[in-house]
């Protein structure tokens, strides 16, 4: 009897260490899986870089829309845009030799797992869009074309140079939304004259020009497909502009030209949406990180004001779109004074 006692106890001695080495396994996979985070990098020009548009600068890490997409999906996030690049200073900018630092951006592009591109602006916007307007009015768009063909070539060999790099590698790139509009500063008062004569809207032109500068990423897909998506950041501010010149108003900083707060916002959505359509990102867990991070900034900034902070909190978090909490965040704290 003893010894069938012992028996007995040795095969459970031996079932559970094989019942502890196979849940110690499973554990040790899960853990491992739930530790990989994914790099998400923004490279381009001064939009990407978000030194002008949040408000105040200090205020950056809880505005720009680098900082929004790598927190709300728990990313390990860098900003590696400069500002004033245009496409060949971007591609300068990455044919450096790689080098073996840890935050350079050569090392940065080669361990992405995702890649932002803000880019093709200032190919446009440094090269006289005052000039680009009379001949616009005239419907002659032939200077555009043929600075636009030196862009197409450098966004030809900056995707390649990136796959050179990490061909593993995801990749968004932004289109360029329209900051030509009646008042913008992009104009001289010679032009906005001139338009105002010839009875030409400025955002009507504005949006000739920025869709051929835009067209230079649809037309590089046709001939290479799949080789990188694109976020409409375009798109989404001429929505804004469609329900009312002051919707688009919002988006812009005071210099008329790169985004605001809401612009961010606005663009951090527009991104985001492509990472949830193409599965690297979870979109119950972001969205509710995304609830959280600012109804945290509402109480930050405007306890104190004319704010109903807990109304408006308790309305977003009960919002089901990113657009909802967007909206109920900017409408609430519009024209108001932050408590930084």
């Amino acid at each position: 009897m003893k010894k069938k006692l012992i028996l007995i106890a040795a095969c459970c001695l031996v079932t559970a260490v094989v019942c502890c080495s196979l849940f110690g396994c499973a554990t040790e996979k899960t853990a491992q899986e739930e530790e990989k985070t994914l790099n998400f990098l923004v490279l381009g020009d001064s939009i990407g870089e978000a030194l002008l548009g949040p408000s105040p600068l200090s205020a950056r890490d809880q505005y720009a829309y680098c900082t929004l997409i790598g927190k709300v999906n728990g990313y390990s996030y860098h900003n590696r845009a400069v500002s004033g690049h245009q496409t060949g200073n971007l591609l300068d900018y990455i044919s450096r030799p790689a080098d073996d630092s840890a935050y350079t951006h050569i090392s940065l592009i080669k361990n992405a797992d995702i890649i932002d591109i803000s880019i093709l602006g200032n190919d446009f916007l440094l090269a006289d869009v005052n000039r680009f307007a009379k001949d616009g009015m005239q419907g002659d768009f032939s200077r555009a074309e043929n600075i636009l063909a030196g862009s197409y070539e450098n966004i030809c060999a900056i995707v390649d140079r990136i796959y050179e790099l990490n061909p593993d590698v995801t990749l968004i790139m932004q289109t360029l939304y329209n900051p030509l509009f009646e008042d913008s500063i992009m104009f001289s008062e010679e032009v906005k004259a001139e338009m105002k004569e010839k009875g030409v809207d400025a955002y009507e032109l504005g949006g000739a020009l920025l869709n051929r500068l835009n067209d230079v990423l649809y037309r590089y897909l046709i001939a290479h497909p799949y080789r990188f998506y694109i976020a409409d950041v375009n798109s989404k501010f001429n929505y804004a502009y469609q329900q009312g010149v002051e919707y688009l108003d919002r988006y812009m900083y005071a210099d008329c030209v790169h985004p605001s707060n809401e612009g961010h916002a606005a663009i951090f959505t527009t991104i985001q949406t492509v990472l949830e359509q193409i599965g690297l990102a979870d979109h119950n867990k972001a969205i509710a990180n995304y609830k959280a991070l600012v109804t945290e900034r509402l109480k930050t900034y405007y306890s104190g004001t004319k704010v109903d902070v807990q109304a408006i909190s308790a309305a977003i978090w009960s919002a089901s779109t990113y657009d909802q909490i967007n909206s109920l965040y900017f409408d609430a704290t519009l024209d108001v004074v932050p408590q930084y």
